[in-house]
C-alpha cells in the first residue's frame, strides 16, 4: 500500500464488456477516479476514431457556451453557481437547447444594434442641425432665406453683409447653383485629415467648418461593434457638381455620415421637431429591446455553468471512449486496459458489477489482471493538507514509480525555509 513517502503499487487491468455498456463503464470509472486508461487505438488518427464526430459536436457546443459567456461579460452579468443536485440532460437535448437560445440571443443583439444605431443617427442629425445652423447663418447676420422664400417675399438681400446664399448666387440643393454644401459628422481623430484632403481635392475652392460634439457618438465602423468615439460636425462649402461627387467619395472613405441640412430656418426647425419626436420613439424601442435581451441573458447566467459542466463531462467521456478498442466487425464487446492501485482493485470490481446490475444486464464485465513490462505510472495518495506541498514538488518534476517522494520532506522543510527567508530582513 502506498504512502506519502512512496507511490502505490499498480496493476494493469483489462475490462471486457458489451459495446452498449461502454458509456456506463466509462462513467463509473470516471466517478471512481482510480484508473488510468491506456490508449488501445494508438497510431489511429483522432478523426478516424469511433466517437470523433460526437467529440467534434461537443466542441462546437463548448464554443457556443463561450460565446454566451462573452455576451454575459459584455453586459456585466455574473454567472450563477451550478446546482450539484440538478439532473444531467443528454447531449442531444443540450444541443437543441443551446442552438435555439444562441440564435434567439443573436437576433436580439442584432436588433439592439440596429435600433441603437438608428437612435445614434437621430442624435447626430440633431447635432448637425444645431451646430451647423451657427455656421450657416453666421453670427449677427440676417435670417437666412432660401431662394424661393426670397422671391416669394419680393425681397432679395443685397450688399456685402448679406448671406451668400440669398445674394442670387444659387442654392445648395439646386444642380445649377454655384454654391453647394455637404453636412455631416466625422470621427474627431480623422477630422484634420478629412479637411486637408477635401481642400486639396478642391484645389482650395472649398471652405470646411468643423465643430466638436460634446456627447460621444457611435463609430461608423461596424466591425468594432457598439463603440463610442468623439466626433465633429463638418460643413463643406464648394461649387460645382463634379466636386460634389468627389467629396461624397472622400466622405465614404473617412467614415463621414452625411445628413440632410435644409437651407431655410423654417425647414430646419420643422426637421428638428420631427427628429426630436423620432428620437423619443427610438429611445423607447431601445429600452424595450435591452430589457428583452436582459431577460434572455438572465436565463443564460443561471444555466451557463450547468451547461459547461455537462459539456465538459461529455467531452471527457468521449475522450475516454476513444481510448477503448471496439469490435466494430462483430459489434459485440469492447476492451479497456488501465493502471489501477492494487489496493483498489476490489473496489473497481464492485463498482463495475453494481453498474451492470443497475442497468439490468444479465452478464457481468470480465476483469483480468495482465502482466506487463511497462513502468507503471506514479500514484501518490494525498489529502487536503498534503496536496498543496505535493503540488509544489510536482512543479519541478514527478518522482519515478516507487521512488522516494520529496513531497513528504517538503511538508517540514518548506515552511521552515520560508520562515527563515522572511525572518532574515536585516540583510540586503
Amino acid at each position: 500500500m502506498g504512502t506519502m513517502f512512496r507511490s502505490e503499487r499498480m496493476v494493469l487491468l483489462q475490462v471486457l464488456e458489451r459495446n452498449d455498456a461502454a458509456r456506463d463503464v466509462v462513467n463509473a470509472l470516471g466517478e471512481l477516479g482510480c484508473m488510468q486508461l491506456r490508449d488501445m487505438m494508438e497510431g489511429t488518427p483522432y478523426h478516424k476514431r469511433t466517437f470523433s464526430d460526437e467529440a467534434r459536436r461537443c466542441g462546437e457546443l463548448k464554443r457556443l457556451i463561450d460565446k454566451l459567456h462573452k455576451h454575459l461579460e459584455t453586459s456585466n452579468m455574473k454567472l450563477w453557481p451550478r446546482d450539484p443536485s440538478a439532473n444531467l440532460v443528454s447531449i442531444d437535448e443540450l444541443d437543441g437547447q443551446l442552438r435555439s437560445l444562441y440564435e434567439d440571443l443573436k437576433t436580439q443583439v442584432h436588433q439592439e444594434t440596429n435600433v441603437v444605431r438608428a437612435q445614434n443617427a437621430l442624435k447626430e442629425h440633431l447635432a448637425v442641425l444645431k451646430l451647423g445652423s451657427d455656421v450657416y447663418v453666421g453670427s449677427g447676420l440676417p435670417e437666412v432665406m432660401s431662394a424661393g422664400e426670397a422671391e416669394a417675399g419680393g425681397q432679395i438681400a443685397l450688399g456685402m453683409q448679406a448671406p451668400l446664399i440669398t445674394n442670387g448666387f444659387g442654392t445648395g440643393s439646386s444642380d445649377e447653383g454655384l454654391l453647394r454644401f455637404v453636412a455631416g459628422t466625422v470621427p474627431r481623430a480623422s477630422s484634420l485629415s478629412f479637411e486637408k484632403i477635401a481642400y486639396r481635392m478642391a484645389r482650395g475652392n472649398c471652405v470646411v467648418h468643423s465643430l466638436p460634439i460634446e456627447e460621444p457618438m457611435l463609430s461608423a465602423d461596424t466591425k468594432e461593434g457598439l463603440s463610442y468615439v468623439p466626433k465633429n460636425v463638418v460643413l463643406v462649402f464648394f461649387s460645382g457638381s463634379v466636386l460634389h461627387a468627389k467629396l461624397l467619395k472622400i466622405c465614404a472613405h473617412f467614415g463621414v455620415s452625411v445628413y440632410n441640412f435644409p437651407e431655410s430656418a423654417s425647414s430646419r426647425e420643422a426637421t428638428q421637431a420631427r427628429l426630436l419626436t423620432e428620437l423619443e420613439d427610438a429611445s423607447e424601442v431601445v429600452e424595450v429591446t435591452r430589457r428583452q435581451k436582459k431577460y434572455a441573458l438572465q436565463s443564460v447566467a443561471h444555466q451557463c455553468e450547468y451547461w459547461r459542466y455537462v459539456c465538459e463531462r461529455e467531452m471527457a467521456t468521449l475522450h475516454a471512449l476513444n481510448l477503448l478498442s471496439f469490435d466494430m466487425k462483430n459489434r459485440v464487446v469492447f476492451v479497456a486496459e488501465g493502471w489501477v492501485p492494487i489496493s483498489r482493485v476490489p473496489e473497481v470490481r464492485a463498482v463495475l458489477d453494481t453498474t451492470a446490475s443497475s442497468a439490468g444486464r444479465t452478464t457481468q464485465p470480465i476483469i483480468n489482471v495482465l502482466e506487463s513490462r511497462e513502468t507503471p505510472p506514479t500514484h501518490l495518495p494525498t489529502n487536503k493538507f498534503t496536496a498543496g506541498f505535493q503540488g509544489l514538488v510536482n512543479t519541478y518534476g514527478f518522482p519515478r514509480y516507487r521512488e522516494v517522494n520529496p513531497g513528504a520532506f517538503a511538508i517540514v522543510c518548506f515552511p521552515f525555509l520560508f520562515a527563515i527567508m522572511f525572518g532574515d530582513v536585516g540583510h540586503g
